[in-house]
């Protein structure tokens, strides 16, 4: 900021992620565990998968990743301790998010098929998808870590 250049935020510990996760979802009375075959795994919501970000950078999904309910951590303002979980209410083998526009010719599917990575911003994603989008979760750390 001194220098008035933009630069990307490092990327947000997934270790520390999937705990604020885990712990966010447990404040919403739902179980859940750390799963072995994913990220956590929850008797109410099934599989689950996290993924964090700290900038307007991509999130990247592994091709051969699989769940049943995604959970996406904006940790933008992680500085100031505040955090926004959102919960996408797809399957990645559900219709929609295969036909999930990843650039302007290849979607989720397709990417996948060709074992590419795909990577897309937050806000594509909720563009394509806020009718499957909703916020579990808008608060500080604070607020997260004294319910424990």
């Amino acid at each position: 900021k001194e220098y008035n250049h933009k630069i990307r935020s490092i990327c947000f510990p997934e270790d520390i992620s999937e705990n604020l996760i885990k712990y966010i979802i447990r404040l919403k009375g739902i179980k859940c565990i750390n799963n072995k075959i994913g990220d956590l795994y929850s008797e109410d919501l099934g599989k689950l998968e996290c993924k964090a970000f700290s900038s307007d950078g991509p999130i990247s999904f592994g091709p051969t990743e699989s769940w049943d309910k995604l959970l996406i951590l904006d940790a933008k303002d992680y500085l100031k301790c505040n955090f926004t979980l959102y919960k996408v209410d797809l399957k990645n083998t559900d219709k929609i998010w295969k036909e999930l526009k990843i650039n302007r010719i290849e979607n989720y599917e397709k990417q996948i098929k060709n074992k590419r990575r795909p990577r897309i911003k937050f806000d594509d994603l909720h563009n394509q998808l806020k009718e499957h989008i909703t916020i579990l979760f808008k608060g500080t750390f604070d607020e997260i870590m004294k319910k424990i």
